[in-house]
């Protein structure tokens, strides 16, 4: 981690800004500015939004919702799922004063109740770098893509469910945001929506392209897919968000 620089060299460096007629300014780093401009207009356009997080971890690292999550939570309803015990319990903590936030302990799959989980063992994540946090998936083989080592992986057995039926668990829920990140699991979670049913305005969702978490292949036909559905789709070096066309 870089350590903050001295008081004297950050004053320099604003003056030295300032005076090139330039301002800087802090701004969240998890929140893309396409991402955030569409949830924006589509919260002014509706007064009220409601979402699905799947693959929440912690609420906080690498989340593209949590920002705006912050500044309007009192206008938004979601249903926020982590499958990991230790990583839901954070996830509770981080949302407990969003009374709106419904948190389910659990892992999205389209056949199976139960799954293996493949994800760095709990008492070394403060030894490795903190993307490791976020590596945990069913593909027993993700972490190589990463070049973290076998040793480091443990696997936990942890509960599944459809998208529809997690969409059941709370009465009367209609769908405008989702969000998915699954290491490697996307995919099967997007295609597998009929979208005559569930049609939510805007997807962002984890193709991994660099680091061959998605192949190429199958986020063409994905995109093939949601073009069908009526999707645009913007690309990001790691992520990918879809917004109906109308």
């Amino acid at each position: 981690m870089m350590r903050k620089p001295p008081t004297w060299i950050r004053k320099f460096i604003l003056s030295q800004l300032d005076r090139a007629g330039y301002r800087l300014e802090r701004t969240d780093l998890n929140l893309d500015p396409f991402f955030e401009r569409r949830l924006q207009r589509l919260l002014d356009r509706k007064g009220s939004l409601s979402f699905v997080q799947i693959g929440a971890n912690d609420g906080v690292s690498f989340d593209p919702l949590n920002p705006f999550i912050r500044r309007h939570g009192e206008r938004i309803t979601g249903i926020v799922v982590e499958p990991l015990q230790d990583k839901f319990a954070q996830l509770c903590r981080t949302y407990a004063d969003y009374p709106r936030i419904h948190k389910v302990n659990a892992a999205i799959h389209n056949t199976e109740r139960r799954m293996m989980l493949h994800r760095v063992d709990p008492r070394l994540e403060r030894k490795l770098p903190g993307w490791a946090r976020g590596i945990a998936s069913f593909d027993p083989r993700h972490h190589e893509r990463s070049g973290t080592l076998a040793r480091h992986m443990i696997a936990e057995e942890v509960a599944c469910m459809t998208l529809p039926e997690l969409l059941a668990t709370v009465p009367g829920f209609e769908l405008d945001v989702l969000v998915t990140d699954t290491e490697g699991y996307d995919a099967e979670i997007l295609s597998a929506i009929d979208f005559t049913r569930i049609r939510p305005s805007l997807i962002h969702f984890e193709h991994g392209l660099p680091a061959g978490t998605m192949t190429p292949e199958a986020l063409d036909a994905l995109g093939d897919q949601l073009h069908e559905a009526g999707y645009s789709m913007h690309i990001l070096y790691a992520d990918a968000i879809a917004f109906l066309r109308d």
